[in-house]
């Protein structure tokens, strides 16, 4: 088998030793970098390592292989990075919803006279915090013609309000 470059640059850092000792181990190993350094190690051209373990990883005709298993040559990164990206895209997420949520709002109204504007922020803040009590006063403002509409740049959209106006349409209908 021949040799590569890679291989031996590989062997050099993992166990500190010249070229032309890493290109010997490496030609006595026909290529396996592990049993390599398990043999500089016999030599006593390397000090094995404390606590840890060596791992080869995959190859195809000389070229390392991505086994998906985590750092290294063709790996996936490490976790921090992971974690990292997760807790920035979070990040983006809340400000984005807090931005959206402060500058939108719900108008409710009563026979065409305006009654109340709550900021989308606060009404789901409201809903978390006291969903069976905001829910059902809803419902029950549905029956004395309490009407909804969503008012803003990014919500205020004519769709929203048509299935609110409908809603309170049909609530009204079933009461007459």
């Amino acid at each position: 088998m021949a040799i590569t470059l890679e291989q031996v640059d590989r062997l050099r850092e993992k166990a500190n030793v010249s070229y032309e000792d890493a290109k010997a181990a490496l030609e006595q190993t026909d290529g396996d970098i592990l049993d390599a350094l398990v043999m500089l190690e016999r030599e006593g051209k390397t000090a094995a390592p404390s606590g840890g373990f060596y791992t080869t990883p995959p190859t195809v005709e000389g070229r390392v292989v991505d086994d998906g298993q985590g750092p290294g040559p063709g790996g996936k990164g490490d976790w921090s990075e992971g974690v990292n990206n997760f807790f920035e895209k979070v990040g983006k997420f809340f400000n984005r919803a807090i931005t959206v949520g402060g500058s939108n709002y719900l108008d409710v109204s009563q026979d065409g006279r305006h009654v109340l504007s709550i900021s989308i922020l606060a009404f789901v803040l409201l809903l978390i915090v006291a969903f069976w009590i905001i829910l059902p006063l809803m419902l029950v403002g549905l029956f004395f013609r309490y009407r909804y509409h969503v008012r803003g740049k990014e919500l205020g959209r004519e769709r929203v309000n048509e299935v609110l106006d409908k809603t309170a349409d049909a609530f009204q209908n079933s009461v007459e």
